[in-house]
C-alpha cells in the first residue's frame, strides 16, 4: 500500500516536473539574428532581448551565424538547432543574395524548413519576412518574401511580415546592412507576441460559411469566397489559430489589407465584406468563435483592432531590458544602456540606507548624481543645493520607458540601497506605441513592485512630466489621460504630486523658458522649477 502511494507520488512528480520544462525556442538566421555589427551584440541582439521578455518559462537559443546565406557556417549550426529540439522555430534572414544565388538560396532555405518540420517534437516553424535593409535591392528582398509566402501555404507554417514592421524606420538600422539594437528590439517584441500565441487546430472557417476555396488576395494564407443572403464576402484563414478564436470584420472600401494580414499572423480569422451581417456573426459566435469582434475599416491602426477585440499585449507593463546605443543620449561614447544600467547598479550597490533615489528617463538622468558614464547633467547643481546634507543619487536613464525601469529594478541593486524615499517620473517616452492606460498599469506595476519589495522605501510619484508644446498635441492629451488615472492610485507609502502648474501656463501651453524646443526635456530652469516644487515635499517625506 504505502510501496504504491510512494510510486503514485513519484509518478505525479514526474509529471510536474516534465510540465515544469522550459519551452525551447530556436533562433535560426543571418546577422540578423546573430547581431552582426550591433552594438553590445550578445545582450541586444533580438534573440537575448527576446529570452528577457519571456523569461524563466522559456530557453531562447540564438543559432544566427554571421556568415553568409549559404556557407558551410550555416548547416553547422543548423545542426546544433536540430539537437536542440525546439518547440518553436524561428527563421529569419535579413541579407537576401541576388542573381543566381537567390535562386540556390531559396532552395536551402525550403529544405531548412522540410528538415526541422520533420523533427518528432513536430515544432512550429515561424517563417520571418525579411525587412528591406537601406543597402538591398527592393526586388530580391520582395522576391524572397513571396516564395516564403507560397512555402507558408504549402507546408502550414505561419509568416511574420518584418517587411511591413520595419518599413522607413532608419533607426532600425544602424548602416547599410545592419540591424541596430534598437531595430532588434522591434522584433523582440513582435515575436514575443508570436510565442505567447496559443495555436489551436482543426479549425476550418469555410465550412459554415460554405466558401469556395480560390487562395485570391492575401498571398500565403487560404481565402475563399462566400454569399450570405445575397451579400458576397471573402473569409481568410490563418496558418494557425489562436486560441479563443478570434476573428475581424474587413469592411469599407479599398480593405486594409495591411491591418488584416497583420491579424491573421496573430491568429485571427478575417471575413471581409461590405455589411457585417448580424446573422452571420450569430452563426460564428454558435460555432465557438469570439464574441469580441473588430471591425477593421480603411486606416484602422492595429492596436486599436486588437485592443477592441481583447488581444493587445502591455509591453509598458512587460519588464524588458533598454537597448539604446547612441551617444546622443547624453553619454559618454561606447557607454550604452547597459553599461548606464552597469553603473547605476555599482553605485546602488555601495550605496546603503540612502536617503533620496531618483529613478526616470533622460529628464531623470539630467539631474546627474554621482555616475561617471553620463555627458549632460544641466539638473545637477540645483538638485544638490536641495538636498544639501542628504545622501541621493540618480537612476535615470535615457530613452527609458516604465518596462525597461521595472527590468531595472527586478535586476539591479535598488532593494540592497534601500532609500528612505524614491521620486519616479517616467512614462513620456511610452507615448508613442502605448495609450495612457497601458503608460498608468505600467506604472501602477512598478509602483506594485517597489511596495512588495522595498516596503519602507516611500515613493513621490510624478509620473511622466508634462509633454507637447501645446495643449492639443497627442503628446499632451496622452499625458493628461495618463495623470488623470495615476491620480486616482490610492497606494499605502506612495504621495502622488502633479506638476502640471509647474510647467503648463494658464493658455495650455508649455512654459518655453523651461522646455526645450522637443516638448520633452528640461532646460536648467525647468530644472529648478522641478527642484523647488520638490524640495518642500521631500522634506515633508522624510520627517
Amino acid at each position: 500500500m504505502q510501496k504504491n502511494f510512494l510510486l503514485f507520488i513519484l509518478s505525479m512528480v514526474t509529471i510536474a516536473t516534465s510540465a515544469q520544462q522550459p519551452i525551447r525556442v530556436a533562433c535560426i538566421g543571418d546577422g540578423m539574428t546573430s547581431g552582426t555589427g550591433m552594438a553590445n551584440r550578445e545582450k541586444n541582439n533580438y534573440p537575448a532581448q527576446l529570452q528577457n521578455m519571456l523569461g524563466s518559462g522559456y530557453t531562447v537559443r540564438n543559432f544566427g551565424t554571421d556568415s553568409s546565406f549559404i556557407s558551410g557556417n550555416n548547416s553547422r549550426s543548423w545542426r546544433q538547432a536540430l539537437q536542440y529540439r525546439p518547440d518553436v522555430v524561428l527563421v529569419g534572414f535579413g541579407n537576401i543574395p541576388g542573381g543566381s544565388g537567390l535562386n540556390a538560396a531559396m532552395h536551402e532555405y525550403q529544405e531548412l524548413v522540410r528538415v526541422f518540420g520533420a523533427l518528432h517534437e513536430n515544432p512550429r516553424i515561424v517563417l520571418l519576412l525579411p525587412p528591406v535593409l537601406p543597402a538591398d535591392s527592393l526586388r530580391v528582398t520582395e522576391t524572397f518574401a513571396r516564395e516564403i509566402r507560397r512555402a507558408a501555404l504549402l507546408t502550414g507554417n505561419e509568416t511574420v511580415d518584418l517587411h511591413q514592421l520595419m518599413a522607413e524606420k532608419q533607426e532600425f538600422f544602424q548602416d547599410k546592412t545592419h540591424l541596430s539594437s534598437l531595430g532588434a528590439t522591434v522584433i523582440a517584441r513582435r515575436l514575443y507576441e508570436t510565442v505567447k500565441m496559443q495555436p489551436v487546430g482543426g479549425i476550418n472557417i469555410f465550412i459554415p460559411l460554405n466558401a469556395k476555396q480560390d487562395n485570391k488576395g492575401f498571398p500565403g494564407y487560404r481565402s475563399g469566397l462566400f454569399t450570405w443572403k445575397g451579400t458576397t464576402g471573402r473569409a481568410i484563414r490563418p496558418q494557425r489559430a489562436a486560441k479563443g478564436l478570434p476573428w475581424a470584420w474587413l469592411t469599407g472600401e479599398p480593405y486594409d489589407t495591411l491591418t488584416a494580414v497583420a491579424l491573421l499572423e496573430r491568429g485571427f480569422h478575417i471575413i471581409c465584406s461590405q455589411d457585417t451581417l448580424p446573422e452571420l456573426r450569430k452563426k460564428m459566435l454558435a460555432k465557438g468563435f469570439s464574441g469580441h469582434v473588430p471591425i477593421v475599416r480603411p486606416g484602422t491602426p492595429l492596436s486599436a483592432a486588437l485592443q477592441a477585440a481583447g488581444r493587445k499585449i502591455n509591453f509598458a507593463a512587460l519588464p524588458a531590458p533598454g537597448s539604446e546605443y547612441r551617444s546622443g543620449a547624453g553619454w559618454k561614447e561606447g557607454k550604452d544602456w547597459w553599461a548606464q544600467h552597469a553603473d547605476i547598479d555599482s553605485l546602488l550597490h555601495a550605496s546603503r540606507n540612502l536617503d533620496v533615489l531618483f529613478i526616470g528617463n533622460s529628464i531623470t538622468q539630467g539631474i546627474g548624481g554621482h555616475r561617471t558614464g553620463t555627458t549632460y547633467r544641466p539638473g545637477f547643481a540645483v538638485f544638490d543645493s536641495i538636498l544639501k546634507g542628504l545622501s541621493w543619487e540618480c537612476a535615470g536613464i535615457s530613452g527609458d520607458r516604465t518596462q525597461n525601469v521595472l527590468w531595472r529594478l527586478q535586476n539591479g541593486s535598488y532593494r540592497h540601497a534601500a532609500p528612505k524615499l524614491a521620486v519616479l517620473t517616467i512614462g513620456v517616452n511610452n507615448f508613442p506605441d502605448d495609450g495612457p492606460e497601458e503608460v498608468a498599469e505600467g506604472i501602477k506595476t512598478i509602483l506594485g513592485w517597489l511596495r512588495t519589495n522595498m516596503p519602507a522605501t516611500r515613493v513621490i510619484l510624478i509620473g511622466p512630466l508634462p509633454a507637447g508644446l501645446t495643449k492639443d498635441e497627442m503628446r499632451r492629451i496622452k499625458y493628461d489621460r495618463t495623470q488623470a488615472i495615476i491620480s486616482q492610485f490610492r497606494i499605502t507609502g506612495v504621495t502622488y504630486l502633479p506638476l502640471a502648474e509647474t510647467f503648463i501656463q494658464p493658455d495650455g501651453n508649455i512654459n518655453r523658458r523651461l522646455y526645450s524646443n522637443d516638448g520633452i526635456h528640461l532646460l536648467p530652469a525647468g530644472y529648478r522649477a522641478w527642484a523647488q516644487a520638490l524640495a518642500p515635499v521631500i522634506d515633508r517625506e522624510l520627517k
